[in-house]
């Protein structure tokens, strides 16, 4: 579950229903290790498609839910 910025609790589930609970997990929880680590093998190109994929389409949301501090 995650806390929107209007501090509401969703299950990711319930944002993208077309794909499996296993999937929906296992996307975001590569996610937030990207955002902690980076990518596992270098530069986005030495990356597999599907890894680059998540990031793509994660990104926005994350973005949006979750505005970086601007001075």
């Amino acid at each position: 579950m995650v806390m929107l910025k209007t501090e509401v609790w969703v299950k990711a589930v319930d944002i993208v229903p077309a794909i499996t609970d296993s999937e929906a997990l296992s996307a975001i929880s590569f996610y937030q290790r990207y955002k902690r680590m980076g990518m596992p093998y270098g530069s986005w190109a030495l990356n597999p498609e599907k890894l680059v994929e998540v990031v793509d389409a994660l990104e926005p949301l994350d973005r949006f839910y979750h505005p970086g501090l601007k001075i």
